[in-house]
């Protein structure tokens, strides 16, 4: 007879037997059913988003700098989606074998094809050229550049590591493509809503992905401290590489936004490194880690588009705070009692 119980409770994130078992609703990761609601609860489509004809009046009024900067941080948000997908679908996703998160995790990858659809989306109903967020790439070299960058991180083998601690490591990457880099841009669109009163159907859109790339950014550090805990993998061990990635992350991406603001677009370059730095710091902190930078948000008006969720930071909370001393789950008979009759 098949123990249900055995086989729930000894799930891992990475690296576990896997089941044929598709329920989430019974998960030793207790935070799991929660999120995969939020994230149905999140569903939405960018045709639904209304008002995208005034912002098509409202960039023809822009300054050609600011077409410029609009066009290019678009073109920049739509490459780098297409990368998050393919790093879901061949890094991460085929490697776990909890079928909860995989669950959630292949949920991510539907909703990052929507995010793409979005900016393009933006493209048709905003730009007089649509198809230039998607040609942009074969004559901008800067935007190139960064590109080849990110996947060259997503590349990257870490010597001296094991696999459950290489695995920890790649999961901080993904972490960094959700939650500092499309930061900046978002950020360029807020402002640019923020000063001038318009591009209300842009903005919506925006931060609809961001409040997506949120739940995205929670579930992967959730993730990572499961796997660590479940696999005693050595944080100061892979320390340095964590610091090292995010460091280099850091440096190009304040490289490519000091590039598409040009100092031009009511941004200094101080704000913006220290606005990427910010974001930097609180990867590393909801791991477990101390900050690199020591910085704040010099943005006072980013979180009125992008409140944070205060329900996962608790979660988070409590792996990071040395003084809890977090537990799976255990499943029990009585969790089960009644639902597996065969």
């Amino acid at each position: 007879m098949v123990n249900y119980q055995e086989i729930y409770n000894n799930r891992k994130v990475f690296g576990g037997e896997p089941d044929r078992l598709e329920s989430i609703e019974y998960s030793k990761y207790t935070w799991a059913p929660a999120m995969l609601q939020r994230m149905k609860d999140n569903h939405w489509l960018p045709e639904e988003v209304p008002l995208m004809d005034k912002d098509k009046s409202s960039f023809r009024e822009l300054p050609e700098h600011m077409k410029r900067a609009f066009e290019l941080n678009l073109a920049r948000v739509y490459f780098t989606d297409g990368t998050q997908i393919t790093n879901l679908g061949e890094n991460l996703i085929p490697h776990l074998t909890a079928n909860c998160l995989k669950q959630i995790a292949q949920r991510q990858e539907a909703e990052e094809r929507n995010h793409t659809d979005s900016y393009l989306y933006i493209a048709m109903n905003v730009l007089d050229d649509p198809i230039s967020i998607q040609t942009r790439y074969l004559w901008d070299e800067e935007l190139q550049e960064v590109l080849k960058l990110l996947d060259r991180t997503l590349g990257l083998l870490f010597h001296g590591l094991n696999k459950f601690e290489q695995r920890a490591v790649q999961i901080h990457i993904n972490r960094i493509l959700e939650g500092l880099i499309f930061y900046w841009n978002f950020a360029f669109f807020y402002k640019l809503n923020y000063d001038t009163k318009k591009f209300s159907g842009t903005t919506t859109q925006i931060s609809y992905i961001n409040k997506d790339e949120k739940t995205h950014l929670d579930f992967w550090s959730l993730v990572f401290h499961e796997h660590c805990l479940e696999r005693n993998v050595d944080k100061d061990k892979i320390k340095p590489f964590i610091e090292n990635i995010t460091k280099d992350a850091v440096w190009y991406e304040s490289a490519f936004a000091h590039y598409s603001n040009n100092n031009e677009c009511g941004f200094t370059n101080t704000e913006i490194s220290q606005f990427i730095e910010y974001r930097a710091d609180k990867l590393l902190i909801d791991i477990g880690y101390e900050p690199i930078y020591q910085a704040s948000n010099p943005f006072d008006w980013f979180n009125q588009y992008a409140p944070e969720h205060s329900d996962v930071q608790k979660v988070i909370s409590t792996f990071t705070d040395k003084s809890t001393n977090y537990q799976h789950k255990i499943i029990t008979p009585n969790d089960l009692k009644g639902k597996f009759t065969w």
